[in-house]
Parts: structure tokens; sequence; C-alpha cells
């Protein structure tokens, strides 16, 4: 009888601890009581999460429209600078821009002392990829760097590297953008090489250095003073012998005047109205990439058509006036002579 007793006392308090268990998940499954519930499942958009999409920061929208091909969907990319008016030597962020700066994974910033407002505000935990860094440039060397195609390249290579490195699962899909944004890379490349059999021997002269990149690339010859260049990169009006020495280069054989739209002076007005003078084509750029482009290849490949462009007119308007030159010098001749023959001949007496 002990034995039995003690058995189904014991039987007893398994099927009251079963039950107590049954209730207690009863009642969490329906919500009921003061206990703590199931957390939720994150939302895919919390910025934690993998799936979350990468932020990128450009400072300006030449490389943000990079970043935004070669991320996809993958990345939301916001450009600081995107207004072809903007004066880049007095720009400042205002405290939205800073918080997008501070706040992004990948920062895309050009270097060379162009955007220290941007590179300043970076930290350890972003990727950041300067582009004058990616091929050994630096503060004092020239700052266009969406104007070389070596720059370009260099920095669409990073940003793929950056992106897969945050979001490894996507590799594939960024390896294929790149295919696809190099193709339009490849596009440059035959348009300069058509600019370079088209017009060997270039000779061009620039009031701002912007193309210097591309105009190294097409082979041309800078025919700009000096004393103009080191003025236009201070950011000062050059002075009566810059302009002087400019004036005579553009009457001495030079092709192509380039000239910066987001910059105006006394000494550029008076250089442009001389270019107009002798029939200088002149081709007009901006620093920052027009909003209406689509892509940075597109534009650069935009920019070597206009100039193409511009050459090609201007030598069928010179061998026009060749022509009608010629012409109405041999008119001038046969009138001459016909004028002599048709002339009376005087009889001696």
């Amino acid at each position: 009888m002990r034995i039995t007793t003690r058995v189904t006392t014991t039987v007893a308090k398994v099927v009251a601890c079963l039950t107590g268990i049954a209730l207690v998940a009863a009642t969490a499954a329906c919500g009921i009581g003061g206990g703590a519930q199931p957390s939720e499942t994150p939302s895919s958009s919390s910025p934690t999460q993998p799936d979350s999409p990468i932020s990128i920061v450009a400072a300006e929208n030449t490389w943000g429209s990079v970043a935004t091909q070669l991320a996809g969907d993958k990345a939301t990319v916001t450009s600081i600078v995107t207004d072809t008016t903007t004066d880049m030597s007095t720009f400042a962020p205002n405290s939205d821009q800073k918080t997008q700066i501070a706040d992004a994974q990948i920062v895309i910033v050009t270097g060379a002392g162009y955007d220290s407002w941007a590179s300043d505000m970076t930290s350890q935990g972003q990727s950041v990829i300067n582009a004058a860094a990616t091929i050994g440039a630096g503060t004092g060397d020239n700052a266009y760097l969406w104007m070389s195609s070596d720059a370009r390249k260099a920095v669409a290579k990073a940003i793929v590297d950056a992106l897969t490195k945050l979001e490894p699962d996507a590799s594939d899909a960024f390896s294929a953008n790149l295919d696809a944004w190099q193709d339009e890379e490849d596009q440059v490349e035959i348009a300069i090489s058509d600019l370079r059999k088209s017009h060997d021997d270039l000779k061009y002269a620039a009031t701002t250095p912007v193309a210097y990149y591309l105009m190294s690339e097409i082979d041309a010859t800078d025919a700009t003073p000096d004393e103009w260049t080191a003025a236009a990169t201070k950011g000062t009006t050059p002075d009566a012998t810059a302009i002087a020495k400019f004036t005579l280069a553009l009457k001495d054989g030079t092709d192509l005047l380039i000239t910066d739209s987001q910059r105006s002076n006394s000494a550029i007005a008076s250089v442009l109205q001389t270019a107009q003078q002798r029939n200088v084509p002149t081709v007009s750029l901006t620093e920052i990439m027009p909003s209406s482009q689509e892509s940075l290849p597109n534009w650069i490949e935009d920019i070597v058509s206009s100039m193409d462009e511009a050459l090609t007119q201007a030598s069928a308007s010179a061998s026009a006036s060749a022509v009608a030159s010629d012409s109405a010098s041999g008119s001038a001749s046969a009138s001459s002579s016909a004028s002599a023959t048709d002339a009376p001949s005087q009889s001696s007496n």
C-alpha cells in the first residue's frame, strides 16, 4: 500500500504540472495576461537588415549618376551638388546635406581639394571613395576628374567593390551593371578616336582647365597661356598680360576655344569677343553634369560630339570662304582682262 500511494502521488504531480504548462501556452497563444509578448519580425526596410537599400551619397551628381547605374535597386543614391550654376569655390552644404553625408554607408568625393567640405565630414565607419586618390592625384592637381577615363573607370570599380562588400549576395548583379556601364564608356573611346582621326594636330585654348584630361586623351595641344591658366586655377581674373597672350594665341592658328559656362569675368568676355571675330569655333561646358544627361559617359560623349561638330562646321565654313574668295578673285581678274580686251584701240595719226 505504501508503494501504491507513492506512485499515485507522483502521477498526480506530473499531470498537474503538464496541465499548468498547457494553460500557460494557451494563455500566451491567445495574448491573455501581462506576460511578455513575442517580438515582431523586423521590417525589411530597417537599416540594420541586409535587404534594406544601401545608402550612398555623392558630393557631385557626376559620381552620383555612376553609383545609380551600378547599384540599381540595391541602393538609394543622393547627390549633393546637382545645379550647373553652383560656384564650387564657395559652396557649403546645409544641415540636411551634412546629415545625409554623415549617415551614408558609401560616400563618393572628387578630392584634390575640389570638395573638401564633403571629405571632412566622413568617418571611419564609412566606405569613402576619393576619385583623385584612385589615380594618384592630390591637392593642386586638376580636379575635374570626371573628364578622365582612367578616373571614371577607377571610381566605377571602387563603387562596385564597396557595394559587393556590403551586399555580397548581389555581386553578380553589380558586375553585370558594371559591364553595361563599361559598354557606354567604350562609346566614349570610339568618339574620341573618331575626333582624333578627323581633326589631327588639334590645337585648343581654354578659359578654364575643365576639359584638361579629355583634351589630353584626344591628343590635342594646349595653347592656353600659362599666365591665364594660373589665374583661372586660383579663381582670379587674368590680368592684361594674360589677356594679350590669349588674344595672340587665338590669332595664331588656335582651332578650338573651350569655355566654362559656370565662370564669367571681363577677361573671359574679351577672349570670347576675339574668338568670334577670328571665327574660332567655341564649345561651352559646365563643370557639373547637366541634370538632363542620363549618364556620365553619355555626357562626355556628347561633349566630344559637340567639339567634332564645331570643328567640322568651322572647317566647312573656312573652305567655303576660300572658294568664294578665289571665285571673287577670278571674276575680278576676268573682268579686268575683259575690260582691257574690249577697250577700243587708239590708232596713231
